[in-house]
């Protein structure tokens, strides 16, 4: 609401707004006073952006996780993320006030608070996406971004983990009846992600042909994934219940499910996404090329594709002779 009052021989405009900061103008003449004022609250009705680019952080941030995120394929985890941001002081800031300086402070205390540098360069890169769209996407074409100069941690280096000689079969044998043991078979035998075997449909099944269909993966691409035979005996062997394969919600809890199944096989280190790095090692061990192995897991890039790969040396070696 905004506010007029006169001290000494000037007009001065005042509005306030729960959701936006503070705005304030003088002016030598009432009417022009008013009109400055109408304008620009129905600017900020709008949600056009103001010559200051005036605009609270948090506002940015909730615009974001309405019109942005759910849009993205990893909108849950992101959810997480923009609600931490909201919480942190920043976010009750003016957006324009925010220095790379404060920005790279807060990167310092994550780091030695003992968070995940993957996890820091996720939020760092969520909150610069936040200030790009505003800038390119919302009208507040003034507005810098204080991320676009800021170092990021370096990226992890990637997991070598792989299966070692009888944790296949301890693993088994602790989830021996279980969704997950059909969940580990199918991992290694197809190199799918566990979203992906999650969204495995019957009806994208051809048996025939020994083909799974996955329309929509996590690098927006379609994928036919051919099965192996002992993919499809574990296929033949699950009950149908559903238009879907396994009856399981999310991710995580295959996650959760193959930590304590771990746990209770005294295997460490292992995690259930591992299982894909071990398919995708096993396809080249079996003389499978580049261009084939990328086409069964989904890689887009062989830098990709050869983070996922280990081949052992010792196997290396004996084709070496």
């Amino acid at each position: 609401m905004a506010s007029i009052g006169k001290r000494g021989d000037k007009w001065h405009v005042r509005i306030c707004r729960k959701d936006h900061p503070t705005v304030c103008k003088s002016f030598t003449l009432l009417k022009d006073a008013q009109t400055w004022a109408k304008n620009t609250e129905l600017k900020l009705e709008r949600g056009e952006a103001l010559g200051r680019e005036t605009v609270l952080l948090s506002t940015l941030l909730q615009r974001y996780l309405i019109s942005v995120s759910p849009l993205k394929k990893g909108h849950k985890q992101e959810v997480s993320r923009i609600n931490s941001w909201l919480r942190h002081p920043l976010a009750s800031r003016d957006a324009a006030s925010i220095k790379p300086a404060e920005i790279s402070l807060y990167r310092d205390q994550q780091t030695k608070a003992g968070k995940a540098n993957a996890s820091i360069r996720i939020e760092l890169s969520l909150l610069s996406a936040v200030y790009k769209c505003a800038k390119h996407e919302w009208g507040y074409t003034l507005l810098s971004n204080p991320l676009s100069d800021i170092k990021r941690p370096p990226p992890a280096r990637g997991r070598e983990r792989r299966l070692e000689e009888g944790e296949l079969d301890a693993l088994m044998a602790v989830a021996e009846g279980t969704v997950l043991s059909s969940l580990i078979l199918l991992a290694i035998e197809t190199a799918m992600r566990a979203g992906e075997l999650l969204s495995l449909r019957w009806d994208n099944i051809n048996f025939e042909k020994r083909t799974a269909f996955l329309p929509d993966t996590k690098n927006g691409e379609r994928r036919i994934v051919p099965l192996s035979s002992k993919a499809l005996a574990v296929l033949k062997s699950i009950e149908r219940t559903g238009d879907t394969v396994f009856a399981v919600s999310a991710s995580y809890a295959i996650s959760n499910a193959f930590k304590r199944a771990t746990r209770r096989a005294g295997i460490t280190g292992l995690r259930f996404h591992d299982l894909r790095h071990e398919a995708v090692s096993r396809l080249f061990e079996r003389q499978f090329n580049t261009m084939e192995v990328a086409s069964i897991s989904g890689h887009k890039s062989l830098q990709m594709l050869q983070r996922y790969t280990h081949l052992r040396a010792e196997d290396l070696a004996q084709r070496l002779g």
